[in-house]
């Protein structure tokens, strides 16, 4: 599998190369000027210095679940319990291997390759809307939404397997657009080859890469998918070479408890609002809006879509397709949703130039069109301020080891009570210690252990409501939860489950449980009702 995946790797960069100097695709380069280039190039610069500085991440890096492993290949060794492909990408774990053996193991090196591996979404992101609207402003507004996003901020500078299959599939969508510029069997191979290898590098970008087809399907040349010859070669080479590491990860997938669910779990994560970002975020959630409005909107004389509307709705396909495999996946988060992420943000960049060349815009009064211009500015600003509050809480609370329990939204507190010396007191009442209990904390677990008849589970397992309800029949409708610090976390698996959690109950608050051991407490929530 390693020399496959040197192979894979080899085969999509230069065909990623041969794409961007062939000579179909010239005349699309001749669009982008120098400005174009110096704007992309100090997005990038800034993305640099938001990742690096803002979260300190050479000098306090706060390591992610399975990145330690990335630093066991630096240093030229294997974490205690081997190499996990499902969690540790052999690629990547390659490069790390690499780059140790010839620059040393330091942190500075360890951040430093996970942040040039994971750059450049912005850039090519960027010249994909700029080469698809025709409108270099578009891909300037979509490389800084890119590039200044919350979750891309924060991942671009972790080891683990985010950000670089993340480039992978925007080098996929940039691809995707010189196929419905200039369709060749040339850009056809590589668009689907290297999708291919986005989805080696990650099985979840499944729905958005997927999703790629809709740009050379609606926004490029009329009947792109009936001219078989110039995208069939391609799709076989590219399927078989998805199909190697597929059944490999088929049969190791087979005893993970996330893959068993299916269509069971659909509807709670339906409820889960993390899965829409960033249509929650303010006024992106409006500009995408405005853009599928006008995408679907005919002219005064009735005639063919514009271009900008194809582009709009092309960016709109990748919404619902990059929420799955996801949705079928018993734990997600942000960090799995980054496809839909980065359409939404294209979409959004896109449909206010479609808004501001619509025939409404030119026909109404100046008046209303300055005041359109405002509100279109008011949005996009709004969308980037909400991005820069939640980087600036990720950086507040990247690495610091200071204990501090989340709240859940609209559920109250239980009341801490502290002694004469400022401990916290057990405040949780005593018939409660035989009711079941999820928790992550060991400390709490083991001496609840000890009282007869009570139960103890670890938190990922109210990702279950089937044991969920059976422990609620078992104990008379007495389920505990304790939350701790550990679910405050940035990001990563705890923050995932909290996320989930939270959405998929009803709770009350139920008391206070210390841990000696740790000089801290746990909040200890009760659920309402049967799930």
């Amino acid at each position: 599998m390693e020399l496959f995946s040197v192979v894979f790797g080899g085969l999509s960069a230069v065909l990623f190369g041969l794409c961007l100097w062939s000579p179909a695709a010239r005349p699309l380069w001749s669009g982008i000027t120098r400005r174009d280039l110096g704007v992309y190039g100090a997005t990038l610069l800034g993305a640099v210095a938001l990742s690096l500085f803002h979260f300190d991440a050479i000098g306090h890096h706060a390591f992610r679940p399975h990145e330690e492993s990335y630093y066991f290949a630096l240093q030229g060794e294997a974490p205690p319990g081997g190499w996990f492909p499902l969690e540790t990408q052999v690629l990547l774990r390659l490069i790390y291997q690499g780059v140790g053996q010839v620059l040393g193991s330091t942190m500075t090196v360890f951040v430093g390759t996970a942040l040039l591996a994971g750059l450049w979404s912005p850039l090519l992101m960027g010249l994909a809307a700029q080469l698809l609207s025709r409108r270099a402003w578009v891909g300037w507004c979509t490389a800084v939404l890119v590039a200044f996003h919350p979750d891309l901020s924060y991942w671009r500078v972790h080891a683990f397997q985010i950000a670089p299959p993340h480039v992978a599939f925007a080098a996929t969508v940039l691809l995707s657009v010189l196929v419905a510029r200039k369709p060749t069997g040339l850009h056809c191979t590589a668009w689907l080859v290297l999708g291919a290898f986005a989805l080696f590098l990650r099985q979840d970008n499944l729905g958005a890469v997927v999703a790629t087809a809709a740009i050379p399907a609606l926004a490029g040349q009329p009947g792109f998918l009936r001219h078989w010859k110039l995208w069939v070669p391609g799709f076989l080479l590219a399927a078989a070479l998805l199909a190697i590491p597929t059944l490999h990860n088929i049969s190791l997938a087979v005893d993970r408890e996330d893959y068993r669910w299916g269509f069971r779990f659909l509807p709670y994560h339906l409820a889960v609002m993390e899965a829409y970002r960033p249509l929650t975020t303010p006024g992106i959630l409006a500009l995408v809006g405005l853009g599928l409005g006008f995408s679907f909107r005919l002219s005064r004389v009735a005639g063919p879509f514009s271009e900008l509307q194809r582009a709009c709705r092309a960016w709109a396909v990748f919404l619902p397709m990059g929420l799955f495999p996801d949705l079928l996946f018993s734990e997600f988060g942000a960090r799995h949703l980054l496809g839909t992420t980065t359409a939404a943000l294209a979409l959004a960049a896109t449909g206010t130039a479609l808004v501001f060349e619509s025939p409404w815009f030119a026909h109404t009064t100046q008046q209303r069109q300055r005041a359109t211009r405002l509100v279109l500015g008011a949005m996009l600003l709004a969308g980037i301020g909400a991005s820069w509050l939640e980087i600036v809480d990720q950086g507040r609370r990247y690495g610091d080891d200071t204990p501090e329990i989340p709240t859940l939204p609209g559920t109250e507190r239980p009341t801490l009570v502290l002694d004469d010396s400022g401990e916290p007191l057990a405040t949780l009442p005593p018939e409660l210690k035989t009711c079941g209990l999820y928790s992550g904390e060991t400390y709490v677990c083991d001496p609840w252990a000890e009282v007869p008849d009570a139960v103890c589970h670890p938190p990922k397992n109210l990702r279950e409501p089937d044991e969920v309800r059976n422990l609620w029949d078992q104990r008379n409708g007495c389920v505990l939860w304790a939350v701790d610090d550990t679910c405050d976390d940035v990001s990563g698996v705890m923050h995932d489950w909290w996320e989930m959690v939270r959405s998929m109950y009803q709770w009350e608050p139920a008391g206070i449980l210390p841990i000696q051991e740790r000089n801290a407490y746990v909040e200890v929530y009760r659920l309402v009702e049967r799930p």
